[in-house]
């Protein structure tokens, strides 16, 4: 009898276990296809983010390639590293996903490519 009950809570364990990871995989899925929307949106605003970029008092020109997409651990924000040359220097743009939309808040950082920034600010940003 004790060997029965053994078995029915290990199924019962197996059968959560196997619901938790299902989920977990759904997520990590929609995850994805989050970033693939940003990327996309992040394409599509060029213009406008190049622009709002140089609203918030930042002289730097961002450059026509694909961002490094990562997640601030802090927040839990999708952020885009965008390459820009200010003075003849390259920076590091960088744009968070909000409400479906790139923002920027006229961050750079300086002397250091999107690959060096993400390497840079490992305990915080994680590469998406």
């Amino acid at each position: 009898m004790l060997w029965l009950l053994c078995c029915v809570a290990i199924g019962a364990t197996l059968y959560r276990g196997g619901r938790w990871l299902r989920r977990g995989l759904e997520r990590a899925r929609q995850g994805r296809a989050e970033v693939r929307r940003a990327s996309l949106a992040f394409r599509d605003e060029f213009p406008s983010l190049s622009a709002e970029l140089s609203r918030h008092g930042a002289n730097a020109a961002l450059q026509p390639v694909e961002p490094l997409m990562a997640l601030d651990a802090a927040t839990g924000e999708l952020v885009a590293l965008a390459p820009a040359t200010e003075a003849d220097e390259s920076v590091t743009a960088v744009f968070a996903w909000r409400r479906n939309r790139w923002r920027s808040e006229g961050r750079i950082v300086a002397g250091l490519t999107p690959a060096q920034t993400l390497h840079h600010h490992r305990d915080r940003l994680i590469a998406a």
